[in-house]
């Protein structure tokens, strides 16, 4: 009996040793639980950071490509600017040549205006001139009412002659004739011609058979034939049909 109940102590000592062992393994097992989830957190962390260390990595490197766009874009606008500059040259040398051209021909026009003024002076005075010396000593003068038509006539040729050197000058400052576009080569071929210019200006649209102006700045007179011829006026063809009606009455009253 006592060998059975020192058993028996030693099997409850036993038992609660392995109790006691069992605790001790749940406590431990619940920090071993407690450390793998240290484990777990500090992994997370160290990701984290390694993504906090990854991301100024991608800024730089994002960084850089928007630096190489800006530069292509910088060169894209110099290259522009460059351009643009070189058009503004470009315009600036087309603005001074045509100001020189412009120079040239208001000075080639003030010449035509000039030549003008003088050949129509120096026709209208031959003119006159001629009409009011021409018609006497031929024996067809006639008086009264006839000086009063001759006066008439001078004033209607007066008159015709100041319509063509007013459509003289308006074809000259509208630059009727134009100047060719002319290169480097030809370039002198591209001014205005005087001489053509003022004789082709200066061509009676009233006296198609004579010019008011010509190269010698005369005006051909009537002839002898046409004085002597008193039932044709050699003026008639100024005069309107009213006008032939009242010469030729005149005429037949005289």
């Amino acid at each position: 009996v006592s060998r059975y109940c020192d058993a028996s102590d030693e099997i409850r000592r036993l038992e609660d040793s392995l109790n006691d062992k069992t605790l001790r393994l749940a406590h431990s097992e619940k920090e071993v639980g407690t450390l793998r989830r240290m484990m777990h957190r500090q992994e997370k962390g160290l990701e984290n950071t390694a993504q906090i260390l990854q991301a100024p990595e991608k800024l730089y490197k994002q960084a850089l490509v928007d630096a190489k766009m800006w530069q292509q874009r910088a060169q894209e606008a110099q290259a522009e600017v460059k351009g643009q500059n070189r058009m503004v040259r470009a315009q600036q040398i087309e603005l001074s040549t045509l100001a020189k051209r412009l120079r040239s021909y208001s000075s080639v026009v003030s010449r035509l205006e000039s030549t003008v003024n003088e050949r129509l002076n120096a026709s209208l005075s031959g003119t006159v001139s001629l009409f009011n010396g021409g018609t006497g000593g031929v024996g067809n003068r006639v008086e009264g009412d006839g000086t009063r038509k001759q006066r008439e006539k001078l004033s209607r040729l007066n008159a015709s002659v100041g319509a063509v050197g007013r459509t003289g000058k308006s074809m000259i400052a509208t630059g009727t004739r134009q100047p060719k576009k002319a290169g480097r080569k030809n370039r002198s071929k591209s001014r205005l011609d005087d001489s053509g210019v003022v004789d082709s200006l200066l061509r009676s649209p009233v006296m198609p058979d004579t010019p008011l102006l010509g190269a010698d700045s005369t005006v051909k007179a009537p002839s002898k034939r046409d004085m002597r011829n008193t039932t044709r006026d050699p003026f008639d063809e100024y005069d309107t049909p009213e006008q032939d009606e009242e010469a030729e009455a005149a005429q037949v009253g005289v």
